[in-house]
């Protein structure tokens, strides 16, 4: 009896497998012979909803139209890169100047600082190595033996807002690559005149004006936005842009007073 029983068990099995494959078979059959039916009319459909404008060619554009709601990117402000922070300084304030350690760490962008640069930042420990550096060595561009090389003029005493003014001006509008204004101008001789009075020298007051020209954003920081064109309703850039550009493509380094001037 067990035997035929096992007998009987087994003849089901390959039955169940006989009917599986035969069933797999013809589903393979059935989608094989479905498939080009399908696509025919997927095809169909499609062209049906394409109705007239099946097979059209679109017109060309109008490249004026297509640049009348063009809206550039805001431009990045990039800060310098270390390089150019380095050789600017020494064009300040003179090749000999001893520039102190600053926790100045370029972004790198597919392999250029100059690029990313438009990410960086300033740490506050980095703010803090720029103040400590920018009073270094402004003390050291103020000493009797090298400050000829920033002044203008000769103070008449122990504050003379117009020998700062016009030191500072100089000084500033190279640092900023463009003038400074009226009112920015005035801050770092108010700021020099405080100094020299509690310090008792023109030299030591001058210092925290000079100081405060290299800690500025504006030193630090490449601003190159340009100014509305009236004509086109763009933005170009300012021949004191353009100057600042340059020298940084060229020279990697802030322009010099014949091309600020050019």
């Amino acid at each position: 009896v067990d035997a035929h029983r096992k007998h009987a068990v087994a003849g089901h099995h390959r039955m169940a497998l006989d009917v599986a494959k035969m069933l797999g078979a013809r589903d393979d059959a059935d989608d094989r012979h479905m498939r080009p039916r399908v696509a025919v009319e997927i095809q169909r459909d499609r062209d049906a909803d394409a109705g007239d404008d099946a097979g059209a060619v679109e017109p060309p554009v109008d490249p004026e139209t297509l640049w009348a709601d063009y809206v550039p990117a805001p431009p990045p402000i990039p800060r310098l890169t270390s390089d150019q922070l380095g050789n600017a300084l020494r064009d300040l304030f003179g090749e000999d100047i001893v520039i102190p350690d600053v926790a100045w760490d370029d972004l790198s962008d597919g392999g250029f600082a100059a690029v990313g640069a438009g990410d960086s930042a300033i740490s506050p420990r980095t703010a803090e190595d720029v103040e400590r550096a920018a009073g270094d060595m402004a003390r050291q561009a103020l000493t009797e033996e090298r400050r000829a090389r920033l002044m203008t003029c000769e103070p008449a005493g122990l504050v003379d807002d117009d020998c700062a003014s016009a030191v500072l001006s100089a000084f500033g509008r190279r640092a900023w690559r463009r003038p400074l204004t009226d009112e920015e101008l005035a801050r770092l001789v108010r700021l020099s005149a405080d100094a020299a009075n509690v310090l008792g020298d023109f030299y030591a007051g001058l210092e925290y004006g000079i100081s405060g020209v290299v800690q500025s954003p504006h030193f630090l920081y490449r601003r190159e936005v340009g100014v509305l064109d009236p004509d086109t309703g763009w933005r170009r850039y300012t021949d004191l842009e353009l100057a600042s550009r340059l020298a940084f493509t060229l020279w990697n380094t802030i322009p010099d007073e014949a091309l600020l001037a050019a």
